[in-house]
């Protein structure tokens, strides 16, 4: 069986190529200077495609939809109660009418607004944005 000894040269004259960029190495200077000066350029190149990335990836999530919701109010009553429901009946809720009403995105929530008419349409109006959660 034969074995494979990996061998690090201390003292030769040789070529490494990385993304493109040539550095030689040769005489006594030791490989490590060389490779560093050429994993410093790779460092460099791949934060500048990541921050391409990045702003590419920004424009995608900017172009993206998600679900909002405008809660009414809520009630708690009754399966019994809710079986027997029908046109006409009237519920209360537990929203007062002089308080904004909760927004959720994609479940969660994240505006308090105010109902309203957009000519023949109903609209919402932002009276604030909830901090604290992503």
């Amino acid at each position: 069986m034969t074995r494979f000894s990996p061998s690090i040269p201390t003292s030769s004259s040789r070529t490494i190529t990385v993304q493109g960029h040539l550095a030689n190495t040769h005489g006594c200077a030791p490989l490590q200077n060389e490779i560093q000066a050429l994993l410093g350029h790779v460092v460099a190149k791949s934060e500048a495609v990541a921050h391409k990335g990045r702003a590419e990836v920004e424009k995608l999530v900017r172009n993206w939809t998600a679900d909002l919701s405008v809660e009414l109010g809520t009630v708690n009553m009754p399966l019994g109660q809710v079986a027997n429901l029908r046109p006409g009946d009237v519920l209360i809720l537990d929203q007062r009418v002089n308080e904004p009403l909760k927004a959720t995105v994609e479940g969660r929530e994240k505006f308090r607004v105010w109902p309203g008419q957009i000519r023949s349409r109903l609209g919402i109006q932002v009276e604030s944005v909830k901090t604290g959660e992503p």
